[in-house]
């Protein structure tokens, strides 16, 4: 094994919400550990072994988390390269383009500019419930106008308390 599997890895959340997931080092699969990730740059990151971090391609569930963006890695290339040392992925590269740390920022500008065909693009490579994530958690961020856009074009609605 290499020089790898000494080091950590930072695990970043990329979405405006909390993200609650058991995960487990790949070589000791009993040892189950709760990760909470959180949206404030308080709790967003968690520094663990690449062991541990390794733990993510053998559940699947961690890794559809992984593969939709909604947390990644500050270092994706050392993951992948000790996922294949450890015969956890085989690929040279991953299935998937792994999320930005910024992409809530860019969805957010996307937003905030106001007019539609942004809005369709970031729901094209965003998807639609990323960009509906992101527009719940920063109400307080747009314009009326762009939030009635919003709801005609993601055919939802923004409920306000007023409480």
């Amino acid at each position: 094994m290499s020089e790898v599997f000494n080091k950590t890895i930072k695990m970043i959340n990329t979405t405006p919400n909390l993200i609650i997931f058991n995960l487990s080092p790949y070589d000791n699969p009993s040892n189950v550990r709760l990760i909470k990730l959180g949206a404030t740059n308080l709790n967003k990151a968690i520094v663990m072994p690449i062991s541990l971090a390794l733990g993510v391609f053998t559940n699947p569930d961690v890794y559809r988390l992984f593969k939709k963006g909604y947390f990644t890695f500050d270092n994706t290339d050392a993951l992948l390269t000790a996922a294949r040392e450890a015969s956890l992925y085989f690929a040279e590269e991953l299935d998937f383009v792994p999320a930005d740390e910024k992409t809530n920022e860019t969805i957010l500008t996307r937003l905030q500019k106001g007019n539609r065909a942004s809005i369709e693009s970031a729901i094209k490579e965003f998807g639609k419930d990323r960009v509906m994530d992101v527009a719940r958690a920063n109400l307080a961020n747009l314009t009326t106008g762009i939030k009635v856009m919003l709801e005609q074009t993601l055919q939802v609605s923004f409920t306000i308390n007023e409480d």
